[in-house]
């Protein structure tokens, strides 16, 4: 063992047990930086000392922490259950009181007659007789702090076989050694400007504060920390892009205008706008990386549409991403028929590749297409004869190359990971000397991202939000279901079916769950055809089922063989049935505001009447389903989701990383101002950061955890 330890020294190195390093895996800790920046999730407040006497006059329910001697430990069944009391009688010079445990036998070992041991709990009072419930003992030790009792006590969050206990007695042992070093990586001049704690003060104040007056500036300074990392991540990630140069790409005015005009519907002015700000930034040498966002039903493809347009009457080709094959057909086709409205002399040739597919426009302004090879289709992408091409993960394999691949989209961006974001890049990228070239690239998502959100993950990023929905897009008419109104609902959802409307039903799972409690697809499917509607005929879909399995009921719901689909969410992306009108979801609370918003997207698309019934699984309706009742606009939402649900929701939650960043980084514009000043500061001084080497380590781990867009 190294006489030093620092934030890098592996926590197999301590006197921890062995057993416990797969334990704490589980919960991503492997360093000493990982277990000292597992901060509390709260504090129980035992700091309030008393003598025994001073209890008598106290109401049950008050935290406190009494100092004794184990005087007696009994322990006795409860008649006809299989409990244990135990009963631990504690005396100090002014009387004596007891400590109620049920079923802890190990209380027994713990508590030793004659020993002197603080004890905090919950004071509850039979009769006059007070006592002590829920309580920790722990034993007075000269020159020892008390870490479990008599204080403001952090819990955190645990695993099996690892306790809160265990976190306070090994976070302490580190914070209190000699042979720690700390190297604060935030240069001193951004600490003083921004008042920021001295990261080890921090870690002792966030970890055993004195009072509750040193736990702000303590969570304030690690929040500062992981926006200021996170910045300047972005910044340098901006400042590596701008060493690239990408294909400038001449707006084709006449037909660009010819197209627009000849659309079967009017652009909003929201629309508008987004395309020209892709248009203007396709222009420059500089590589487009810009976020499109909008709302359900905001018409984000239509905008996308003209970038791909454009680029191809540059004679460039461009790729188009989208997460499933459904939805990669969908949008060659609807393509297809966009460009057969239109009376242009050349229209670009499409394909589509994906895991099963591969389709070629044999007659583009004609609409019409034809299935081929895969060995037929990359030799045409790859001798530049087909300029837009359409794909799911398949456009990322390595067997198929462009010609001069210029600009890049990507639909529902957050349901890749990063890496295959980049290999989609790359598939255009030229590293030699001479030509250090990458292709625009456009991302597109339908989930509403809050301001702050967006500017704390997306830095410096161009971001497009298209803000309004053309006037035939109007959402369902949504309406919570309480457990008194469900059969009320059911016979509105009968009376609908028979007058020829079909309905999803959506849950959060396929199969029970004890834990959880939600509905899922298949008990709902066989409670709904038993019990509720047997007179209609129902079917299900889910992830769990092949492809063919899946087209087979899609298409039979599509031809009427069905009045209702019970479903999980994989009708959130690529399953395009505009007739559906009606849409029932169960166990709403398992889903954010966002996606439930999404989810009511998915109906009323031909323009019928829609209705959105969404049934909690408790007594209680939440708060947050009477917003989305009230709310039709998804960014309005995602404000509520944010705060009350936290950034996993917009992020793809394990997946981006950003859902285990402090959730003050996402909702303190302040902060965020300031960290990103900050940012600016240490980048412009020091591009490298050659002169701050323990700050560029640090960086260097976190970018490790946190993927970057």
């Amino acid at each position: 063992m190294s006489s030093t330890l620092t934030l890098s020294t592996p926590l197999y190195t301590l006197s921890i047990s062995s057993s416990y390093v797969p334990k704490l895996d589980r919960l991503q800790l492997s360093t000493v930086e990982d277990l000292l920046f597992h901060t509390p999730r709260k504090y129980l407040d035992y700091s309030r000392t008393l003598s025994i006497t001073d209890t008598s006059d106290l109401e049950t329910g008050q935290l406190i922490t009494i100092t004794g001697e184990v005087i007696s430990k009994t322990q006795k069944p409860i008649r006809g259950k299989k409990l244990r009391i135990i009963e631990v009688t504690f005396a100090d010079t002014t009387g004596q009181i007891k400590a109620i445990w049920f079923n802890q036998q190990f209380i027994l070992k713990q508590a030793q007659e004659g020993t002197i041991m603080a004890v905090a709990g919950t004071l509850h009072r039979d009769g006059r007789t007070p006592s002590l419930r829920d309580a920790v003992l722990e034993p007075i030790k000269s020159n020892k702090s008390l870490l479990h009792t008599g204080r403001l006590v952090p819990e955190y969050a645990t695993t099996k076989g690892v306790t809160s206990r265990f976190f306070r007695y090994h976070i302490a042992s580190l914070l209190t050694s000699s042979r720690l070093q700390i190297d604060d990586y935030i240069p001193s001049h951004i600490r003083e400007e921004y008042a920021l704690e001295p990261l080890r003060s921090a870690l002792r104040k966030i970890h055993f504060p004195n009072d509750n007056q040193e736990i702000k500036p303590a969570q304030y300074r690690l929040a500062f920390e992981e926006a200021l990392l996170l910045q300047l991540s972005l910044l340098r990630q901006k400042l590596h892009l701008e060493t690239f140069t990408a294909t400038p790409l001449a707006f084709q005015e006449p037909e660009i205008k010819r197209f627009v005009s000849e659309l079967p519907f009017e652009l909003t002015d929201a629309q508008r706008k987004t395309a020209w700000e892709i248009i203007k930034d396709t222009e420059t040498s500089l590589p487009m990386n810009r976020l499109l966002e909008g709302d359900v039903g905001s018409g984000k493809t239509i905008v996308a549409t003209i970038a791909l347009l454009n680029t191809a009457l540059n004679g460039k080709q461009a790729a188009f991403m989208a997460p499933t094959e459904v939805l990669a057909l969908q949008h060659f086709h609807r393509l297809l028929g966009l460009f057969h409205e239109t009376s242009f002399i050349e229209v670009p040739k499409l394909a589509v590749i994906t895991g099963s597919e591969a389709r070629v426009s044999t007659e583009p302004e004609l609409g019409h297409w034809t299935s081929v090879s895969r060995k037929d289709l990359v030799r045409q992408v790859e001798n530049g004869n087909v300029h837009i091409i359409i794909g799911t993960h398949a456009l990322i394999s390595d067997y198929l190359r462009f010609f001069n691949l210029s600009f890049t989209l990507i639909d529902e961006q957050h349901r890749f990971g990063v890496n295959q974001r980049a290999k989609l890049q790359e598939k255009g990228m030229s590293l030699s000397p001479q030509a250090h070239t990458m292709p625009h690239l456009l991302s597109m998502t339908a989930t509403p991202i809050p301001r702050t959100l967006a500017l704390t993950v997306y830095g410096d990023l161009n971001v497009s939000r298209i803000s309004e929905r053309p006037p035939e897009r109007k959402l369902p008419v949504t309406r919570a279901v309480t457990p008194d109104t469900r059969e009320k609902a059911y016979a509105f959802v009968r009376s609908q079916i028979q007058n020829g409307e079909q309905a999803f039903i959506v849950c959060p799972q396929i199969e029970e769950n004890e834990e959880t409690g939600a509905r899922s697809v298949f008990s709902e499917h066989a409670r709904l055809q038993t019990n509720i509607f047997p007179e209609f005929r129902i079917a299900m879909l889910h992830g769990r089922m092949d492809r063919e399995e899946k087209q087979e009921v899609i298409t039979a719901f599509r031809n009427k063989a069905y009045d209702m689909l019970v479903t999980t969410t994989v009708i959130e992306v690529g399953i395009d049935l505009p007739e559906v009108n009606l849409m029932l979801i169960e166990s709403a609370e398992r889903f954010g505001l966002a996606q439930l918003h999404q989810l009511r997207g998915r109906i009323g698309r031909g323009g019928g009447k829609a209705y959105c019934l969404v049934f909690p699984s408790g007594k209680e309706q939440p708060e947050r389903l009477q917003a989305l009742e009230q709310t039709t606009d998804g960014f309005e939402l995602a404000e509520y989701d944010l705060h009350y649900r936290g950034p996993g929701q917009f992020t793809g939650g394990t997946q981006s990383g950003y859902s285990t960043l402090r959730p003050e980084i996402f909702t303190d514009g302040d902060l965020l101002d300031k960290a990103r000043s900050a940012a600016r500061t240490i980048i412009t001084e020091d591009p490298t950061l050659s002169r701050y080497s323990s700050l560029r380590t640090k960086l260097d781990r976190f970018r490790q955890t946190m993927h970057l867009e």
